[in-house]
């Protein structure tokens, strides 16, 4: 009876279409006719058809070359397709076509049923409404936005309701007249059919009362008849258009083209005394000339989007919103004509739209012939509630005409047709590009027959009409302007670069990736110097582009403007900058305190040094002392004072240069000098070794000789290092305490430090002196003393790798590996329980495995960050450590060979970020749990554009320690790093994927091989949206905890099985597939770091060829530590003068070899056990003091060389070619 106001949110405002019917005619069915295919376009295999959201549809549509329908955009009326172009294609019907039930969308379906309460209620519709099942209740029952309406029967108590598809009727509510409510899919009509005369003569048709109340709203009537129900706010939320009636052969005129028109009238419609009163026309009830039976149809209906049509038989009534049919042209020669208005709100496509296509459609169901006939498509002003022949809007653009005829059948209205239904479209995209234009936030299209006098251009459609428009929102103006490098960087900047890198932010609101066009031109902007292009900048990112061609000195500026791959956006505003590429001279440094080159002062005593600019135009002055934070200090050439305190004696280098305006770097003065009298330069505090280690010092130049000393701590007593343990790094030579100092610097002296210690452990060495007039102590060092340490090179043997100083044998594995992250584990021989020793992380595996991966490979492999004490925190991984100090004003400053991390604190959040200059990408460390001492990974988002990763901790009861539960990541099609942020299942979004961490909460393991409490039990992949994992990785373990098996339980016969010695170590590895290896351990070379956990080989069996299982003997892969440099059973000799030949002033003072399967080695310690002429088919590796590789020997004698500067960085390499041309061995050497 009502019709209910809906607000689209969105484009979905378009549905402000409205249909015109003819108030005669029947409701038509409420199923919508099918819309005309779209064409098909290619597509990559396997690509999907719909995506969840509209920056996921945007990147499907992208890659598989067709469009992506975005499925969170779908409303009841619109669905939105993004095209591979990044535009947007929007399919919009006047009514509903789908409703939403649970999480899907379903077609609409108004077959009514009986509900449990005894009311009637449609299936599938938009609208929330229900009909009486009979008896006294409300005929009907609505409600919309809060507002509820009873609708109650003019003519008593009904009788059960015969049910028919939409239409529920209510027999013989007076003798003769059915009451018959039709459901429609946003609303629903009521009409009063009297089947004869006896009936109309009725009196209770005199006047029809229709009892309504309005809870929070109330019920009005307009002049022009129509029915509202409004809100407490005053808007309407059910309407109904003017009530008609009409006889048989009014309806068959127009269903069967009779030719001769038969009755229909408006009726009275007043709102009074709480009902709706409605005069049925006595005159045609009474009229000997009609023809039953009649309908009595107030066509009170639930609102819907504004549409309307105009008769000029009844000039001044209305018929807006009606449930009726949309017609057009005349049934009677002229004798009334009807067009039919639909509006559409265009607020909801905002402005700056670039309508790239759109069509009308409307579906016509009738003709007066299969002979076609024009009808027009025209634009006009907006139409209203009081829009009627009269005051009908004008048309302001002929859109165009169709000749046509679709639906006319001998049998009437849906019979047989040679010329069946059909879609009847238009091409609007100048008009709807024209209100784009003006700013116009509505259209209104009006539908005309060619001819109003001719009955053959009469036609009826659905009144749900359809409209698909592609569009491509403009792309913003480029905005954040800025160029690097610069010294002033707002507008207008000055750099130090003749090719300066351009940047600005790209913005669209389709959300399409863009490309950015930058100019370079003349100050006076007349002449354009060079320019270029930069593509796939994603939506809101920042783009970048280096200037081709390199700039003179000057003045100039440029602009950017981007493109969405259709339009462009407007040019930015011009940029201007200023290039000086000249640099300035490099300073003096001087200093009273600290004089260079010299011994002064000491450890903890500041010391004043001046920097003095040369030149002018300088901005700044800039220093760092002994490598470390930059600092700077603004200055226009005056000379600056900076005061610095040496935390440690021995030497120190200051290094200053200076900054011109344009940002242009001076050369580096570097200014050397000392503090205190003497100081120890190596070891470094702190420092760890595993076999080896360098010692060396200096001091002022009345030193002349020096002893080293180590004790255990400050209750031991100093020990002369023992100097059968040292040799000297340039030559090997034995030394005598004291050594002889030159100019105050002792040489480098090798210190066998495991031989003369038994234990590991920290010990302190110092400088003993010798000088002119006594002896000087220098202050003394920490140095650790550890013979499993990390370090030293590795070389892959068997299933993993060995570490050629300690035989540390390291095996890895991969458990899962999705969206960039890897959840990873290892073994390492030397420390079998080190799955046991990451602070603040459980064993997860077992105390025999370390998990790794926990953290993008973007970040290395920092896995958990530790403040060490008030002032310094330490960055730890599976492999390495970065150490940051904290600066008085509040900022961290990294170890010197990490300064491109930076490191901040969220003291609120109790977090810290570690963010890669280099890479943009950042890794947050929180703790699991406050009372934890570890912050862990939680989230390491990569650069702009891409998504995040985020780790999520849970803690183990009763324990300060933490265990991975989840990593979720957004896949390559999810919207943004915040939509997968979350950290529980039930919140993740569809588009995003994790994985998931299950442990075992009992222990089953014995006898057999079970689950372990506490333990990894199942490893599995979530994907968002979805209820179902999909497995990655299972474990067993065995009644000692050790980890056995795993699999991918996809594959379940497919197992990877370990088992352990006694100590807990791998000795034996069945991949699965493969045959399985056998790891042998041991001690062997040097005593002194000679451990049990060494690795002496890596066996497996060997297959008989040509046989898939058949095994024919072992493949042995043999190590053999402490091969000799020098004398007897030297396979190649290396000592300190050999390689000096080559110019190698760092020569090895380790060895270690591989032997391949076909050369099995009689002993794993080369020292004694073999003789020179065992080596032919190994590879050796020679290492330094320092544990690094030097020199390599392959089969055969080939030699190479690295060399190295005091940070470790490669500084030299010689291939054994050239090493050969050094030597005067090689093929273009003098003979």
């Amino acid at each position: 009876m009502f019709k209910r106001l809906t607000r689209r949110k969105a484009l979905s405002s378009l549905a402000a279409l409205g249909l015109v019917t003819w108030a005669f005619v029947p409701n038509q069915a409420a199923t919508a006719a099918p819309l005309r295919a779209a064409a098909p376009t290619a597509a990559a295999a396997g690509c999907p058809d719909e995506m969840p959201t509209r920056i996921a549809a945007e990147l499907a549509a992208r890659v598989c070359g067709k469009r992506i329908k975005a499925t969170a955009m779908t409303t009841q009326t619109d669905e939105y397709y993004i095209n591979p172009d990044g535009s947007t294609t929007m399919d919009h019907r006047y009514r509903p076509v789908r409703v939403k039930r649970g999480e899907d969308w379903v077609p609409t379906d108004t077959t009514l049923t009986a509900a449990a309460d005894g009311t009637v209620t449609a299936k599938a519709v938009a609208a929330s409404y229900s009909f009486s099942g009979g008896g006294t209740g409300p005929m009907v029952s609505a409600e919309a936005k809060g507002t509820k309406v009873s609708l109650g029967s003019p003519l008593g108590a009904l009788p059960k309701p015969v049910l028919d598809g939409p239409n529920a009727t209510y027999p013989d509510v007076i003798p003769g007249v059915d009451l018959v409510l039709v459901a429609d899919v946003d609303g629903f009509s009521e009409r009063l059919v009297v089947k004869n005369r006896q009936a109309a003569a009725d009196p209770r048709l005199a006047e029809l009362g229709f009892a309504a109340q309005a809870k929070k709203g109330a019920v009005k009537a307009d002049k022009y008849g129509n029915v509202q129900v409004v809100d407490a706010d005053g808007d309407p939320v059910f309407t109904g258009a003017a009530p008609e009636m009409w006889d048989a052969a009014e309806e068959a005129a127009t269903l069967r083209n009779s030719g001769t028109p038969g009755k229909r009238a408006r009726m009275g419609l007043k709102w009074t005394g709480g009902k709706l009163k409605v005069t049925p026309d006595a005159a045609l009830l009474t009229s000997p000339d009609t023809v039953y039976p009649v309908t009595i149809d107030p066509s009170f209906t639930a609102a819907r989007s504004s549409w309307t049509y105009v008769d000029s038989a009844y000039p001044s009534s209305t018929y807006y919103n009606s449930s009726n049919d949309a017609t057009a042209g005349t049934s009677n020669g002229g004798g009334y004509k009807r067009r039919s208005f639909f509006n559409m709100g265009l607020s909801g496509m905002g402005t700056g739209k670039h309508i790239v296509s759109a069509t009308f459609q409307i579906y016509e169901t009738w003709a007066w012939s299969c002979s076609a006939r024009n009808v027009g498509l025209y634009r006009t002003a907006a139409i209203g509630s009081g829009t009627n022949w009269s005051n009908q809007p004008g048309s302001n653009l002929t859109i165009g005409s169709k000749n046509v005829a679709y639906g006319w059948s001998s049998s009437g209205s849906g019979g047989p047709s040679s010329c069946p239904s059909s879609w009847v479209g238009w091409d609007v995209t100048s008009a709807l590009q024209d209100i784009m234009n003006a700013n116009g936030t509505s259209i209104t299209f009006k539908v005309q027959a060619g001819s109003e006098t001719d009955n053959y251009y009469w036609k009826r459609f659905q009144n749900n009409p359809h409209i698909s428009i592609t569009y491509n929102t403009i792309p913003a103006t480029p905005s954040a302007l800025a160029m690097t490098p610069c010294s002033t960087c707002t507008n207008p900047a000055t750099t130090n670069a003749t090719q300066p890198t351009l940047s600005a932010k790209v913005s669209d609101a389709d959300g399409s990736a863009q490309r950015a066009d930058f100019e370079i031109w003349t100050s006076d902007h007349a002449t354009k110097l060079s320019g270029g292009s930069v593509s796939g900048i994603a939506n809101g990112a920042t783009g970048s582009w280096k200037a081709a061609t390199a700039l003179a000195n000057g003045t100039y500026g440029w602009r950017v403007r981007s493109n969405d791959g259709t339009d462009y956006s407007a040019w930015s505003g011009w940029f201007g900058f200023t290039v000086n590429a000249t640099p300035p001279n490099a300073p003096d440094v001087s200093s009273t305190d600290y004089p260079e080159g010299d011994w002064a002062k000491g450890a903890g005593q500041a010391g004043s040094f001046t920097i003095t600019p040369s030149g002018s135009n300088v901005a700044a002055v800039l220093w760092s002392f002994d490598g470390g934070a930059q600092q700077s200090a603004a200055t226009t050439g005056a000379p600056y004072t900076l005061s610095w305190t040496p935390a440690a004696d021995g030497p120190h280098t200051l290094q200053a240069w200076v900054r011109n305006t344009a940002g242009s770097l001076s050369p580096v003065t570097t200014y050397a000098f000392n503090a205190g009298k003497s100081a120890i330069t190596s070891p470094t505090d702190g420092q760890t070794t595993a076999r080896r280690t360098v010692l060396s010092a200096s001091g002022s130049p009345g030193l002349t000789a020096v002893t080293f000393a180590y004790r255990r701590g400050e209750a031991d007593t100093w020990h002369q290092v023992p100097a059968a343990d040292v040799r000297k790094r340039s030559d090997g030579s034995a030394v005598t305490w004291p050594v002889a100092m030159s100019a105050g610097v002792s040489p480098d002296l090798v210190w066998d430090t495991t031989h003369t210690l038994a234990e590991d452990g920290l010990i302190q060495v110092r400088a003993e002196f010798t000088a002119s007039s006594g002896t000087a102590n220098s202050k003394s060092v920490d140095l650790v003393v550890d013979r499993d340490a990390e370090g030293a090179t590795t070389q892959p043997v068997g299933p993993g790798s060995v570490n050629t100083l300690t035989g540390d044998f390291r095996m890895a594995a991969t458990d899962a590996n999705v969206f960039g992250v890897g959840l990873m584990r290892s073994f390492s021989s030397r420390d079998p329980r080190r799955g046991s020793s990451l602070q603040g992380v459980a064993a997860i595996f077992g105390s025999e495995w370390t998990p790794n991966g926990l953290a993008q490979a973007g970040q290395g492999t920092f896995v958990q960050l530790h403040a060490t004490s008030t002032t310094s925190i330490e960055l730890k991984g599976e492999d390495t450590t970065v150490a940051f100090t904290k600066n008085t004003d509040g900022t961290y400053t990294a170890q010197p060979d990490a300064t491109n991390l930076k490191l901040t604190y969220d003291t609120a959040a109790d977090r810290y970020t570690l963010t890669d200059t280099n890479s943009a990408e950042r890794t947050v460390f929180a703790k699991v749990d406050p009372s934890a001492t570890a912050y862990l990974v939680r989230a390491v988002y990569p650069a702009v554009g891409s998504g995040s990763t985020v780790f999520v901790w849970e803690p183990v009861a009763g324990t300060q320690l933490a265990r991975p539960a989840k990593i979720i990541a957004p896949t390559w099609a999810a919207a943004a790093q915040s939509d997968c942020d979350v950290d529980t299942l039930a919140a993740l979004p569809k588009g995003c994927r994790l994985i998931k961490i299950d442990y075992a909460t009992t222990t089953t393991a014995g006898a057999q091989l079970g689950d372990v409490a506490g333990q990894v039990k199942t490893i599995s992949l979530w994907e968002g949206g979805t209820s179902a994992p999909q497995g990655l990785s299972e474990y067993r373990y065995d009644d000692l905890g050790r980890l056995r098996q795993t699999w991918n339980p996809n594959a379940p016969d497919v197992k990877t099985s370990y088992d352990y010695d006694l100590n807990g170590r791998v000795n034996r590895y069945s991949p699965p597939g493969e045959l399985p290896w056998t790891l042998t351990y041991g001690k062997a070379g040097n005593p002194d770091i000679a451990s049990d956990g060494m690795l002496l080989s890596a066996s497996r069996p060997t297959l008989r060829p040509g046989t898939p299982s058949e095994t024919n003997g072992t493949a042995t892969t043999s190590v053999v530590y402490d091969v000799p440099i020098s004398g007897a059973g030297t396979p190649y000799p290396l000592d300190p003068a050999t390689a000096a030949t080559w110019g190698q002033g760092d020569p090895p003072v380790d060895a270690t070899a591989i032997f391949p399967a076909d050369q099995v080695p009689a002993n794993h310690t080369g020292r004694g056990g073999l003789a020179a002429s065992d080596y032919g088919r190994a590879t050796i590796t020679y290492l330094n003091a320092s544990a690094q590789l030097v020199n390599r020997a392959e089969p055969g004698g080939a030699i190479s060389t690295s060399q190295y500067d005091a940070q470790g960085n490669t500084v030299l390499t010689l291939s054994p070619g050239n090493r050969a041309l050094a030597l005067g061995q090689g093929p273009t050497a003098a003979t």
